[in-house]
């Protein structure tokens, strides 16, 4: 079985936080060395106070204060938004972070697979923001002060498993 077929069946054992006691922060953890889109969103972020984003790639040669290691699904769902960053193909943590209640905020997804992204609709499904991530802040901050918009957006995905 695929390592995301895995992820899929494992969504309902997910620990969902209630929306109102989640960090109103942006998660990322994922490895970027080898993965230039990855790196980017690091280097623009890893020192904004509204993201907790780092490099787990164990052959990083990224600052020092770039790095860590991996953190465990339970503790990224306490936070209210994650991440969801193509590397070598999908976002394999899109599966999961949707199965929640914290929003998957993304560049429009480019690969596709059983989980069938390119269905998903942009600020219906997951928060869409430039494939330049330019625009990460000013939609978290769209999103944070309208948070029934936001709680929208974690409903209509639950729906539609």
């Amino acid at each position: 079985m695929s390592k995301q077929k895995t992820q899929f069946k494992k969504m309902k054992t997910v620990t969902r936080a209630k929306y109102e006691r989640e960090t109103p922060k942006i998660i990322f953890r994922g490895a970027a060395h080898g993965k230039p889109i990855r790196q980017k969103f690091i280097e623009m972020y890893v020192n904004n106070p509204m993201c907790d984003v780092k490099d787990t790639a164990k052959d990083s040669i990224n600052p020092i204060n770039w790095q860590s290691k991996p953190i465990s699904i339970k503790k990224q769902l306490k936070y209210r938004y994650i991440m969801a960053i193509e590397g070598n193909d999908v976002a394999s943590n899109l599966k999961w972070i949707m199965s929640s209640n914290s929003i998957a905020v993304m560049p429009r997804p480019k690969y596709e697979t059983w989980f069938m992204e390119g269905t998903l609709i942009p600020n219906h499904h997951y928060i869409e923001i430039k494939d330049d991530f330019s625009d990460l802040i000013e939609k978290v901050n769209f999103y944070e002060q309208n948070p029934e918009l936001a709680k929208n957006i974690i409903k209509n995905f639950l729906i539609s498993l």
